[in-house]
């Protein structure tokens, strides 16, 4: 076989990966569609859908939080997929929690404008935590900020009004957020004082759609660095030996 016979035989090659590739995109085009209008008929809003780490699944982020949708579109599940590694030495991973871990931390990334902060001196670790003013165990935990800081660990809080988005509570943490010092804000409505009425673009009600999206049923609930979620209150030493493990054991 000559050149141009060889050249001709690498272009039909070329060719037909590229026709095989093209039909394999619109397919899989095809069936996110489908499955994007599959899901809406139920209700559920789809934010990023992708391949699931199992043949003939897709991972689905919704407003309603992640879920697994087969592909053909008649089988959901919710829940925790889980890896058990190889077969001589089975380790049990949960692809879910880590696949909301990275969720949580993106989230979070994005509302980086709306954190009120409570900075360590010397900074090793930032928590973020969904916080209510009116929570008896949220209030416990910002009274005891000094032992976080004095860990190095700096406090960052998103609103969560647990009394929904109509009850006073809210419209009252809304106004924390609005205040012209949000911190101080904070500080005194979590000594009990009631927040003077403030309006701004930030809407609290959104922080307590994605706190409910991330898994948050109830206040505190706490994001680690790694993206893990810890409901309810915590004391700074546990918080500090749960980042190190995490540390540790990557």
């Amino acid at each position: 076989m000559n050149y141009l016979q060889l050249s001709g035989v690498s272009a039909l090659i070329v060719l037909g990966s590229w026709v095989w590739s093209a039909a394999a995109q619109a397919t899989e085009n095809d069936t996110t569609d489908a499955l994007h209008e599959r899901l809406a008929k139920i209700g559920l809003r789809v934010q990023t859908l992708q391949p699931a780490p199992i043949d003939g699944w897709y991972q689905v982020v919704t407003e309603q939080g992640l879920l697994y949708v087969s592909d053909d579109g008649q089988h959901m599940i919710t829940g925790h997929l889980y890896s058990l590694g190889g077969d001589e030495e089975p380790v049990v991973e949960n692809l879910t929690e880590q696949a909301n871990g990275r969720l949580r931390l993106q989230a979070i990334a994005e509302r980086e404008d709306e954190l009120i902060r409570y900075p360590a001196d010397e900074e090793k670790y930032e928590v973020t935590v969904f916080t209510d003013h009116t929570c008896g165990y949220c209030r416990t935990l910002h009274n005891n900020l000094d032992q976080f800081h004095q860990l190095g660990i700096s406090v960052n809080y998103l609103a969560f009004p647990r009394g929904g988005t109509d009850s006073r509570g809210a419209r009252e943490i809304q106004s924390i957020w609005c205040a012209e010092d949000p911190q101080q804000a904070l500080n005194d409505a979590k000594a009990g004082q009631r927040p003077a009425a403030a309006e701004c673009d930030i809407s609290t009600n959104e922080h307590l759609q994605l706190g409910r999206q991330l898994g948050v049923n109830g206040t505190p609930a706490m994001i680690l660095p790694d993206g893990r979620l810890l409901a309810g209150y915590r004391a700074a030493p546990f918080i500090l030996a749960e980042i190190e493990a995490a540390n540790e054991s990557r």
